[in-house]
């Protein structure tokens, strides 16, 4: 079970290193990481490893590419936990620091948050922020460099500090791109680019190309695209790599939307004749449907929408931008689907998750003490400290904001008081 546990994590690695640049993860991730499979995810992760074992006995995975990948580890502290040993040591650290995790800089005013911490704490951060003098907010800034001095603080702090950095999981893959696998990315065709923005552009050129990576080396052909929305990912992989698309969506505007993107880019394609019939301007490789699909009704869903599909037939189940629980339906679609070979997912809004989607795991549901993370708790954890030195200005100006909006705040309380 423990290598299994390793050659998953190193199929997952594989494919989030060749869209890094200067060692430092792009915001496409292939998201089947220990970030999602453990903190979130106990008992499905064994689902998947048990899938995951069987299908590479059956050959369906290329050993020496295989071999060739890194694992995504657990902490270096905690590298040889088990995922629920992992899980206990975060519900630990939850239970001690539970009041720290409803705390928000913009109520730091108007909910007086400043007084939950404990004396000596703020007594050693104004400490700080007075010896800094006009530098004060990028000396807060610095405290979550990796080089800080934690002998600075009150022992209790540091205690905090030593807890959250050994638990926290490793967020770069340490491996450095060649220029070459740069060169390889693929562009999208000029006639399937309406309504994307360059970032949409940029995002789905990476994402289709993985995918492909992906589906390729699996021997798969066929695709699911859950949220496809105006279907913008979808067009890629069925006009630019030939794939076959079965893009859903439960919003009946976005399908038709997408629908609507389809025939210009088939016309784009033809030359921009606008006598063509409808079923001249669609992709036959491309399906848009309206539905919600489930772990219990996929096999009839599939059958309704592709009916060509033989029995044997797996697919690779995809999402980009899958906000809140979307991200674990798709992984429960992976774990507990046969007809589901591999995933790809990229994630967003997890604030917006809810008690269907958080926590996955069996492990955490049993807990007689499950964690329950309010609002607040879930847009903080979509926060990234790490990341706030490297932007540096901009970092500033944003919590400028956050002051700003708690003074007007305090301001309308009195008023209406």
């Amino acid at each position: 079970m423990r290598q299994d546990y390793i050659n998953l994590t190193a199929y997952c690695s594989n494919y989030v290193v060749p869209y890094t640049s200067c060692g430092t993860p792009n915001k496409l991730y292939f998201s089947l990481s220990l970030s999602v499979l453990i903190s979130s995810n106990g008992t499905i992760l064994f689902k998947i490893l048990r899938k995951f074992s069987k299908n590479k006995s059956k050959g369906s995975c290329q050993k020496n590419s295989m071999n060739s990948r890194i694992p995504l580890t657990l902490p270096s502290k905690y590298k040889d936990d088990s995922p629920e040993q992992y899980l206990e040591r975060l519900i630990s650290f939850y239970k001690k620091y539970h009041w720290l995790v409803h705390v928000l800089a913009f109520n730091f005013i108007t909910q007086h948050e400043w007084e939950k911490f404990p004396c000596e704490w703020r007594e050693a951060l104004m400490n700080h922020i007075e010896k800094a003098g006009d530098n004060w907010a990028f000396s807060i800034l610095e405290l979550t460099s990796d080089d800080i001095n934690y002998s600075i603080w009150p022992e209790m702090m540091q205690e905090y500090l030593r807890a959250t950095r050994d638990l926290a999981l490793p967020r770069e893959s340490g491996i450095v791109v060649d220029d070459s696998i740069k060169r390889q990315q693929q562009s999208i065709s000029k006639h399937i680019l309406g309504g994307m923005s360059d970032k949409k552009i940029h995002e789905v050129e990476l994402m289709s190309q993985l995918i492909k990576s992906v589906a390729d080396e699996k021997g798969i052909t066929s695709v699911i695209d859950l949220g496809s929305g105006q279907g913008y990912l979808s067009r890629a992989l069925a006009f630019d790599y030939g794939m076959k698309v079965l893009a859903v969506d439960m919003s009946e505007i976005q399908t038709q939307g997408a629908l609507r993107f389809d025939k210009k880019a088939m016309k784009a394609q033809q030359g921009t004749n606008n006598d063509l019939d409808d079923k001249s301007t669609s992709q036959p490789n491309l399906k848009h449907v309206t539905e919600k699909i489930t772990p219990e009704n996929i096999s009839q869903t599939l059958t309704k929408w592709s009916p060509d599909s033989t029995e044997d037939k797996r697919w690779l189940v995809t999402g980009l931008h899958t906000c809140g629980d979307l991200s674990p339906l798709i992984f429960n679609l992976f774990a507990k689907s046969e007809k589901v070979s591999c995933v790809v997912n990229v994630g967003c809004c997890y604030n917006s998750l809810t008690s269907t989607g958080f926590p996955m795991s069996e492990y955490l549901k049993g807990k007689d003490d499950v964690i329950r993370l309010s609002s607040t708790a879930r847009v903080l954890s979509c926060h990234s400290p790490s990341r706030w030195l490297d932007e540096g200005e901009q970092c500033i100006k944003a919590f400028d904001n956050y002051y700003f909006r708690a003074l007007l705040q305090v301001r309308n309380l009195r008023i209406s008081s």
